[in-house]
C-alpha cells in the first residue's frame, strides 16, 4: 500500500494571510525603529499593530502547514506546533465532528451540518486527536465527506494487511 498525504486544501489562502501579516508586523518593527528619531510619542501606535501581526503570522503559517500521512504503519498528523500519530491497531474508531467555531468561547462539539468540519481519531485507549488535515476552515470541504471514506477504507486496509501478515 502506497502512503497518502492530505495537505490543508485552503493552504494558500493561509499563506496568503501569513505573508500579508508578516508584512504589518515589519511595517511595524520599521515604524518602531524609525519613531523615536521622528518623534518619541509614536512608538506605542506602531508596536501594538505589529505584535497583531506577528501573532496572526505565526497562527496562520502554522495552520497552512497542517497536513496528514496515511503509510501502511500508521497516521501522523501534525502542524508546526503539534504533531499526533499512532499505529492502526490502536485506532478504535474514525470519526467527523463539527465544532463550534467562536471568538469569545473554547470550541464545542456541535450537531452536523453547523460549525467547521474535523475528523477525529479515536484510540483503543480512549484518547482521541483530530487530523490538521482535511479539514474545514473558512467554509465547507466539498471533499471532506470523501475524504473521510478515503481515510477509513485505508484503515480498513491496512488493519487486513496487518492480521494477514501476523497469520
Amino acid at each position: 500500500m502506497d502512503s497518502i498525504e492530505y495537505p490543508l486544501s485552503q493552504r494558500g489562502q493561509w499563506l496568503r494571510r501569513g505573508w500579508i501579516a508578516t508584512v504589518v508586523f515589519l511595517i511595524g518593527v520599521a515604524g518602531v525603529a524609525v519613531a523615536p528619531a521622528v518623534s518619541g510619542h509614536a512608538t506605542g501606535f506602531l508596536v501594538l499593530p505589529g505584535l497583531v501581526g506577528l501573532i496572526v503570522a505565526i497562527i496562520s503559517f502554522n495552520v497552512a502547514h497542517g497536513r496528514t500521512v496515511l503509510s501502511p504503519q500508521g497516521i501522523r498528523t501534525g502542524t508546526f506546533f503539534g504533531h499526533h500519530s499512532c499505529r492502526w491497531p490502536e485506532v478504535a474508531d474514525i470519526e467527523s465532528v463539527n465544532f463550534s467555531v467562536s471568538r469569545y468561547s473554547l470550541p464545542t462539539e456541535e450537531p452536523e451540518g453547523h460549525g467547521q468540519a474535523r475528523i477525529r481519531i479515536r484510540l483503543a485507549s480512549g484518547k482521541s486527536f483530530k487530523l490538521a488535515a482535511p479539514r474545514d476552515l473558512n467554509g465547507p470541504d466539498p471533499q471532506l465527506k470523501a475524504k473521510l471514506q478515503e481515510i477509513r477504507d485505508y484503515w480498513a486496509n491496512a488493519r487486513g494487511e496487518s492480521q494477514a501478515n501476523r497469520g
